[in-house]
């Protein structure tokens, strides 16, 4: 966790720069706005609460000249606070045009704090930066230099009051820490592979065969007990591609018609991001109304990497797909990652997708089946007698696909909505020091508790909601009874 007494003091100073005059609590008479995109806030009547795509929240006087602004940061490499703020990036302009810093404080090991003026000197701000790698957030209060002073309790106030409800806690209340266990779970049909799963969920699939000799690969359909949760790894149906060509055109064989029916498909060639699209358009779609693209993005990292170390002939190419629909009525997110490749003999093109997995999940499980799917992958191992088996038979599918998992999972694991978990743990994480609070968790129920900061230590007393701070690992009374709890 980031360190609670600079975190605290670094808020203070860059953005009230008087101490605590702000309180958390809104004033008399402010409106409170639960907005469906996951986040409340506290206002004064007639102000305006605006958002942008990236999650970006901007509260503003009527006149939009005063404001408090919160924004997640996605970079595109890992940087420290004070180098990325010094650098005057895009997107502290795009917010400040013409933003000057003034001053520029490291405030911890991953914060920074900046005052400056904008708009050719006629406005001042103070924004804080939070980074943790390539993630962070960038929390700001402006408004025009003769207004700066007056305002600036009332922005402290408005970003004090700003939280985010996907991670929101009633103070003192438990509730149950997202801590998936696993189990092994070994190929039924030929004990080809193991995976660990989540313990408790459905766990269904084996090694799927078609017709076509050389295709053969793992299928999986793991589901949470309340089913907030359907992660999906391959698709039995799926057949193999021969790009058309003159030859096809001759023998009256076009685009989507079959060479060999549930077999091999005549269709063009598609990169990992458009496989994936048609098919989480074609295969969740019918069930999941309403889908809307959050992320669509080619993964050359991924690419490159399998490029590098496979033979000329294969091309492999890796997309993935982020989004967001209604299935039954209520939403849910999803997310799947696809890898095609193409076989160029010299004569045909044949290609197939070796590699498809995704979750779909309630929006506050998300988190949790990115995590869940990330130790599936991790854990995904093939039985090397079965493999040996498959490889004198010219059967190597699976094995691409574990060769994937074991070299590949740094960048694997870089997924839209685990990066997405990152920046709400964050925003979690940030939220909790403007508030002076930190999130507590019970190592034996897994019960999660948010209390005030107030020591190195917390103890929490059974039966109750009583929660002590020590500075020392000692409990605080030796004739009573406390339990250690844990920051997360």
């Amino acid at each position: 966790m980031f360190a609670r007494s600079s975190f605290v003091v670094s808020i203070a100073l860059a953005l009230c720069a008087c101490g605590r005059d702000a309180s958390v609590g809104a004033a008399p008479g402010w409106v409170t706005r639960e907005d469906s995109a996951g986040f409340t806030v506290q206002h004064p009547p007639g102000w305006i609460v605006e958002k942008s795509p990236g999650g970006i929240v901007r509260v503003s006087r009527a006149d939009r000249a005063a404001l408090a602004l919160v924004r997640p940061l996605l970079l595109s490499r890992p940087s420290s606070a004070d180098a990325w703020l010094g650098s005057r990036p895009a997107e502290l302009n795009a917010a400040f045009p013409g933003a000057v810093i003034q001053r520029l404080q490291v405030s911890g090991p991953n914060q920074a704090m900046a005052a400056f003026t904008y708009a050719g000197g006629t406005g001042r701000a103070t924004v804080l930066c939070v980074l943790s790698g390539r993630n962070g957030m960038l929390y700001a209060i402006a408004a025009p230099g003769a207004d700066y002073a007056r305002e600036r309790p009332t922005l402290i106030q408005v970003l004090s009051s700003f939280s985010y409800t996907a991670s929101a806690a009633l103070a003192g209340a438990p509730q149950t820490a997202a801590r998936n266990q696993y189990a092994k779970f070994t190929d039924p049909r030929e004990g080809a592979f193991t995976v660990e799963a989540p313990a408790g969920w459905n766990v269904e699939g084996g090694i799927a065969r078609n017709r076509m000799a050389g295709n053969a690969r793992p299928v999986m359909n793991v589901t949470a007990p309340d089913r907030s949760v359907q992660i999906l790894v391959g698709d039995a149906e799926m057949p193999m591609f021969s790009v058309p060509n003159e030859m096809t055109a001759r023998t009256g064989l076009r685009e989507g018609s079959w060479y060999q029916p549930g077999v091999q498909m005549i269709l063009s060639y598609r990169t990992g991001v458009q496989f994936a699209s048609e098919w989480v358009a074609q295969k969740i779609g019918p069930n999941c109304q309403q889908l809307e693209w959050v992320d669509r993005s080619h993964r050359s990292d991924l690419s490159e990497f399998k490029n590098r170390n496979s033979p000329p002939q294969f091309r492999w190419s890796y997309g993935e797909v982020a989004f967001t629909c209604r299935e039954g009525g209520r939403p849910v997110r999803g997310y799947f990652l696809a890898g095609t490749l193409l076989t160029d003999s010299g004569v045909v093109q044949v290609w197939q997708a070796p590699v498809l997995q995704g979750f779909i999940a309630d929006p506050e499980k998300a988190a949790d089946a990115a995590e869940a799917l990330s130790h599936m992958t991790r854990t995904f191992t093939m039985n090397p007698e079965w493999s040996a088996r498959e490889m004198r038979t010219g059967m190597a599918i699976a094995q691409q696909q574990a060769k994937t998992n074991s070299d590949m999972m740094d960048m694997l694991d870089k997924s839209y909505w685990r990066r997405e978990a990152i920046k709400d743990d964050i925003q979690r994480k940030t939220i909790n020091a403007i508030r002076s609070e930190t999130d507590l968790v019970d190592p034996e129920t897994g019960e999660v508790y948010k209390a005030a900061i107030g020591g190195n230590y917390y103890w929490r007393q059974p039966h109750s909601n009583t929660i002590i701070g020590t500075e020392t690992a000692e409990a605080p009374s030796p004739a009573i009874r406390f339990d250690r709890l844990l920051e997360w």
